[in-house]
């Protein structure tokens, strides 16, 4: 983005982005576990999903810990999930995405990786459990206006307007779709995560996140539905990260 200052170059930015989103992709897969079940997820130790033993450092390394073990716990022998590896890979290609797109890495990127694994955890959640949890939408909203006001990116009262019109427009499309056919165009979760959006995009991103996000929704249903889910399909990645691509960028 042009906001960013200028940083390290583009090897030593993925030296450090790729670990560090590794790393930070094991905390969301840990908090998204927590979260819906009411667990500490800040001080509480790791365990074993099947024998509920404490988790050490040999166990936890991202990726490589579940490929050494092979997918089991190295105390029960149960298997572990695939999904461990798989968020942590990804969080951490997010981690990297900007560095790529912008050649190095910048102070300022610490925020969007905050973003990022913002909406990772958001992401986790509403696959399991179709829902947005309000404390991921209270972190991402004031980092998005608290670039603003510093500065650093669009202006803070684009990004208000912004927020407000996509809140208020998707809140308008999701009452009236359901006044006229009674079922959901959007979930509430969705309608606050798209006026959060708004703090980041600005006005000149509101066409593209719809867009994109219409986009990925279509494609994301297709692979839902082939995969035999019955419930209906969770919205709120398919806008999570088209909005991190347009932060990204």
């Amino acid at each position: 983005m042009s906001w960013m200052s200028a940083g390290t170059g583009l090897g030593a930015g993925l030296a450090i982005a790729l670990p560090a989103g590794a790393i930070m992709g094991s905390l969301a897969a840990a908090i998204a576990w927590r979260l819906p079940r009411d667990q500490d997820w800040i001080t509480g130790r790791s365990r074993c999903p099947h024998c509920g033993t404490a988790l050490g450092f040999p166990d936890l390394v991202p990726v490589l810990s579940w490929l050494a073990l092979r997918g089991r716990c190295r105390h029960c022998g149960n298997g572990i999930s695939a999904r461990y590896p798989v968020v942590e890979t990804a969080t951490a290609l997010a981690f990297a995405a900007p560095v790529l797109a912008n050649g190095g890495l910048w102070p300022d990127l610490l925020v969007l990786w905050l973003l990022a694994i913002t909406l990772m955890v958001l992401t986790l959640v509403d696959l399991s459990h179709r829902y947005i949890p309000d404390g991921c939408l209270l972190i991402a909203a004031p980092a998005g206006l608290g670039l603003s006001l510093a500065g650093l990116s669009i202006p803070w009262t684009e990004a208000v307007m912004a927020g407000l019109l996509l809140g208020t427009g998707t809140w308008l499309v999701r009452y009236g779709v359901g006044r006229v056919v009674g079922q959901e165009a959007l979930g509430l979760g969705d309608v606050k995560l798209f006026a959060v959006a708004g703090l980041w995009v600005g006005m000149e991103g509101i066409a593209p996140l719809l867009l994109g996000s219409a986009l990925a929704g279509l494609a994301f249903r297709i692979v839902w539905r082939r995969q035999g889910h019955e419930a209906e399909m969770p919205f709120g990645p398919c806008i999570a990260w088209v909005l991190y691509m347009l932060a990204s960028w």
